[in-house]
C-alpha cells in the first residue's frame, strides 16, 4: 500500500505533514508533498522520481512542489509527475488548492486511486471558496474524515447527501515524546522571559488571525489584570495578519509590560514555553479540533478554554470554560485561574494530561489512519467515528 499526503504548505506547524511522515508503514510506501514552498523539515526531495525511489528508510521523503501561487503551472506540472511516478493507491488530501488539483488530476487520467479528504476546521465559517472546491471533488472522495464531531456536524447538508456513510471522526494526534523532551525547562524558560515565580503567567498560542478571537482575549486579560490580587503575565506565540493592531490594543489598554509577543516559533520551542506558563487561554470562536490546546494540556498546563461546542468536546469538562464573547467572563476565569490554590490548579492540569494522554497520541492516531486505508481499499466502509475512534 502506498500513500500520498498533499498539503498546501509543509510547515513546521502542519499536523497532516507530521503525520504523514509518522505513519506506521515501510517510508518508501508514504510521500508527503507540500504545494508550496516552505518546509522545516530536515528531509525534503525535488520532485523527481529518483527522488522519491530514494526516501531515508526511517522517515517518509518530503517533496516542496515549490509553488509560488494557486496557478502556478510550473508546480502544477511536478504535481501531476509526482502522482505518475509515486504511483500511489491512496492519496489523502487536506486543503483547498491542493485537493482540487489533485482530484483532478486522477479523474482526468482515468487510473483508479482512493482518494480521502480530511475536514480539519469548522465548515460553518469556511468561505465561498472552500464550498466550491467540495462541490466538484466530493463525488469523488472514498471517504472523508473530520477531526471532531463537531466538525462533522458542520458538514452542510448537500456534502452529508453526497457523502452518505462515507464520514468519519478521527480526532488530530499530538506529538507526547517532544512535549516530553521540553518538560522540565520551567525555570530556564521563565528566566529567558525575566518572569519571576510570584508572576502568574498565562500562555496562549495559535496564528493572529479573527477565528482566535485574541482581541477579546487581551481585553479580558486587561481587565483581569486590574482585578488580580498577584502580578500576572500574557505571553502570546504565533504570528499572522491581526499583530500590527495588536500591539496597538496592547498599548491603548495599558498592558504593554504584561503581554510579550513571541511570534512564530519552532514546536519544541513552544513546548519549552508551555512548560514554563501556569495557565493557558484558548479563546476561540470556533475551532475544528485544536491542537494548541490540548498540547497545553498535555504539558501539565491548566486551561480556561471557549465554551464553544468543539473545545467542550475536545477538552469535556476539564477547563474553566467561558463565553469568547464576553470580555467580563473571560476575566473571570482567568482570575479563577490565577486565584485557584496551587495544589487545586495542579490536581485539575493533571486529570486533564491523562485524559488527553489517553484520547489524543500521535501514535495511536496514525494507526487509525493506516486501519483506514487498508478497510477502504478492501472495499470496506464501517469505520468508527468520534469517541470511538479516539479510543
Amino acid at each position: 500500500m502506498r500513500v500520498l499526503q498533499i498539503v498546501n504548505t509543509a510547515d513546521a506547524q502542519s499536523i497532516p505533514l507530521e503525520v504523514a511522515t509518522r505513519l506506521p508503514l515501510p517510508a518508501a510506501d508514504v510521500l508527503a508533498a507540500g504545494f508550496y514552498a516552505q518546509t522545516a523539515f530536515p528531509q525534503v526531495h525535488g520532485a523527481t522520481k529518483s527522488d522519491l525511489e530514494k526516501p531515508d528508510d526511517k522517515q517518509a521523503a518530503i517533496v516542496l512542489l515549490n509553488a509560488k501561487n494557486a496557478l502556478d503551472f510550473a508546480a502544477i506540472a511536478r504535481l501531476w509527475r509526482v502522482i505518475d511516478d509515486f504511483d500511489p493507491d491512496v492519496i489523502h488530501l487536506h486543503h483547498t488548492v491542493s485537493t482540487l488539483l489533485a482530484t483532478w488530476m486522477v479523474v482526468l487520467r482515468g487510473k483508479k486511486r482512493v482518494l480521502i479528504k480530511t475536514e480539519h476546521n469548522d465548515r460553518r465559517h469556511q468561505g465561498l471558496a472552500q464550498t466550491l472546491v467540495n462541490a466538484v471533488t466530493y463525488p469523488f472522495f472514498r471517504y472523508v474524515i473530520t477531526n471532531s464531531d463537531e466538525t462533522q456536524r458542520s458538514l452542510k447538508p448537500w456534502e452529508k447527501r453526497v457523502l452518505k456513510n462515507k464520514v468519519a471522526t478521527i480526532y488530530n494526534g499530538v506529538n507526547t515524546s517532544l512535549i516530553e523532551s521540553q518538560a522540565g525547562r520551567r525555570q530556564e524558560m521563565r528566566d529567558r522571559l525575566g518572569i519571576s515565580d510570584d508572576v502568574f503567567l498565562l500562555g496562549a498560542v495559535g496564528r493572529l488571525v479573527p477565528q482566535k478571537n485574541y482581541e477579546r482575549a487581551l481585553e479580558g486579560f486587561a481587565k483581569a489584570v486590574g482585578r488580580s490580587e498577584k502580578p500576572m503575565r500574557m505571553l502570546i506565540i504565533g504570528q499572522g495578519p491581526l499583530e500590527e493592531a495588536l500591539r496597538s490594543q496592547v498599548a491603548d489598554l495599558g498592558i504593554s509590560q504584561q503581554v510579550i509577543f513571541a511570534g512564530a516559533l519552532a514546536r519544541e520551542d513552544v513546548y519549552a514555553y508551555l512548560s514554563a506558563i501556569d495557565g493557558m487561554l484558548m479563546a476561540s470562536i470556533f475551532e475544528g479540533f485544536c491542537n494548541a490546546a490540548v498540547e497545553a494540556v498535555m504539558a501539565g498546563a491548566p486551561i480556561c478554554a471557549s465554551g464553544i461546542q468543539t473545545l467542550r468536546e475536545v477538552l469535556q469538562s476539564h477547563p474553566i470554560h467561558v463565553d469568547p464573547y464576553s470580555t467580563d467572563d473571560i476575566a473571570r476565569g482567568l482570575l479563577e485561574m490565577a486565584s485557584m490554590p496551587a495544589q487545586e490548579r495542579a490536581m485539575r492540569a493533571e486529570k486533564a494530561r491523562d485524559f488527553a494522554y489517553q484520547n489524543y497520541s500521535i501514535t495511536s492516531v496514525c494507526q487509525k489512519y493506516v486501519d483506514l486505508y487498508r478497510t477502504v481499499l478492501s472495499g470496506g466502509v464501517s469505520i468508527p467515528s468520534g469517541e470511538a475512534a479516539a479510543r
